[in-house]
């Protein structure tokens, strides 16, 4: 497969510096944000998070019950509302617990759970299974977890050309057929490998950033390219930018252990469900699922400042992610 590489780099400055900038103000924002209100969140502030989700939730599955029973298509609104429900559902829970309200804690996972079987969308059920995990070994033994935790994404997002560059032979073993004969992920798979063993150098220099979406839109890179976040990062940043994700994902992790004791497992579990659908074919490029993760940001730390005799997590910490 041949890839016009220069055309794609070439194409792309003005793309990449809107999204430079896009990025810096959600991250300022998001910074205004956690610094601005008072020291002490009252319990009415906690709740408006967990009750917005959950009618989210609930409305996501009616939608998703009248698809089923009338047989209409799906216009890309649930998958959507799964990847929100991904991001959010874990940090809702946490503000929860942070005011013992385990029960209600319980009940919003089995919302959750709920819309996921009807939902029928894979990266929504990968991301709860990773983030329910997490949650549960983070609550019996958190230093561990964490420290486990943070060199597992870490290795991840650094041996993640491993995957597509193993995959062909995988399936000839497996299948005894080609990858891009397979149905959906395989595809996806296919088109990394060839752009992946097209040129070599390129895993280390980089494209160029948002050179993945803005190339599938000229028609220059095949329409099956994975969006996914860990491959973006290898081809758009080569692997410096593989190198700072790693890095990052390290810190977010290790600096749990510094959180509030109710609310460190929660953390815990949405990165995990956000570090999963990095994995996944879920585009991180457009500004709605950053904004996702902003949002999760901001009501966790409404969730800490709820508990009054812990330490406020500070927001470069809680945005390391």
């Amino acid at each position: 497969m041949t890839v016009g590489f220069v055309t794609v780099d070439g194409c792309t400055r003005p793309a990449a510096v809107q999204l430079l900038l896009k990025l810096a103000v959600l991250l300022g924002a998001t910074m205004l944000a956690v610094a601005a209100p008072r020291e002490n969140a009252a319990a009415t502030d906690l709740y408006l998070f967990p009750i917005g989700v959950a009618v989210g939730i609930s409305a996501l599955i009616a939608r998703a019950l009248v698809e089923r029973m009338t047989g209409a298509p799906d216009d890309g609104r649930l998958a959507a509302g799964a990847v929100a429900i991904a991001v959010l559902l874990f940090p809702a829970m946490g503000g929860l617990t942070a005011r013992g309200r385990n029960g209600l804690t319980r009940l919003l996972l089995i919302v959750a759970l709920c819309f996921a079987y009807f939902a029928s969308y894979a990266p929504l059920t990968v991301a709860l299974f990773a983030g329910y995990l997490a949650l549960s070994f983070s609550i019996s033994d958190l230093s561990r977890t964490t420290r486990e935790l943070s060199w597992g994404a870490a290795a991840l997002i650094l041996l993640s050309p491993l995957i597509p560059a193993l995959a062909p032979t995988a399936a000839a073993w497996i299948f005894h057929t080609r990858l891009s004969s397979l149905p959906a992920p395989y595809p996806s798979l296919s088109v990394a490998a060839d752009i992946f063993t097209h040129d070599k150098l390129r895993l280390i220099t980089g494209h160029g950033l948002a050179t993945v979406s803005h190339g599938v839109q000229d028609r220059i890179l095949p329409a099956q390219t994975p969006r996914a976040l860990a491959f973006t990062v290898w081809y758009e940043l080569g692997i410096v930018g593989a190198m700072l994700a790693a890095a990052g994902a390290w810190l977010a992790f290790r600096s749990l252990v510094r959180a509030p004791a109710r609310l460190a497992p929660y953390m815990a579990a949405a990165f995990s469900a956000v570090v999963a659908l990095a994995f996944l074919n879920v585009d991180f490029a457009e500004m709605s699922t950053l904004t996702l993760i902003a949002i999760a940001v901001i009501s966790t730390d409404v969730a800490a400042r709820s508990q009054y005799r812990t330490s406020r997590p500070s927001a470069a910490r809680l945005a390391n992610l």
